[in-house]
This record gives structure tokens, C-alpha cells and sequence, in this order.
């Protein structure tokens, strides 16, 4: 599976269309639906990912069904969307702790 088309230039979060003026950031339902797997299966994967680094969920603001929904960034050490001589203040401190972590203390090279 190819999440590349849903990643939003700069931001690095998933997002629903990337072409959109204001993307959207789809949630863990959405996610689910865009890769083809059930909800139920999606988050603990997301789930371990984050607790791994490799991604991170921030709270979106927007509830729905009295549930609160979360952004998903990709950690841009691993993928980036967008000039990585200028990467996104924001995003770099996500996922700070992250690189102290061991999973990925040995990538090859660091953009920030």
C-alpha cells in the first residue's frame, strides 16, 4: 500500500486530497478506508507506528460521534513532503523525541 498521495506538501499530515487549497486531514476511519482495511484493524497499526516514531496523531479538533479524531503526521525522517532544507518548525518538534528513540537512531541521514 501507497500512502504518497495522501500525504500534504509541508505538513506531512494524511490527509484526504492533497490537491485540495486547505487539505483535510483524514482521520483513522478515513485512513482505513483509503488503504482498503477495516477501522478495527487501521488503529492499533497507526497505533504501533506512533509508539514506534514513525508516526504521530495530534488531535484535529473535529469530533464527530462524541469521539475525538486525530491527525496522522508522518515522521519526515522517514518520508517528506516538501523542501527538506526547509522542513516545517512544527513538524520537527512532533517528532523530536522520536529520533532519540532507538527504532530510528541509525537511519542514514538526518534532515534536521
Amino acid at each position: 500500500m501507497d500512502i504518497t498521495p495522501y500525504i500534504a506538501f509541508s505538513s506531512n499530515c494524511i490527509v484526504l486530497d492533497i490537491k485540495d487549497k486547505n487539505p483535510v486531514p483524514a482521520n483513522i476511519s478515513e485512513i482505513a478506508k483509503l488503504i482498503g482495511a477495516a477501522r478495527q484493524n487501521t488503529s492499533p497499526v497507526i497505533n504501533s507506528l506512533v509508539k514506534k516514531g514513525l508516526l504521530f496523531k495530534g488531535e484535529s479538533g473535529i469530533e464527530g460521534n462524541n469521539a475525538k479524531a486525530y491527525a496522522v503526521f508522518v515522521n519526515p525522517h522517514i518520508l517528506y513532503a516538501g523542501d527538506k532544507d526547509n522542513v516545517n518548525e512544527a513538524l520537527q518538534v512532533m517528532f523530536h523525541k522520536a529520533m532519540k528513540m532507538k527504532v530510528l537512531k541509525d537511519l542514514p541521514d538526518k534532515l534536521f
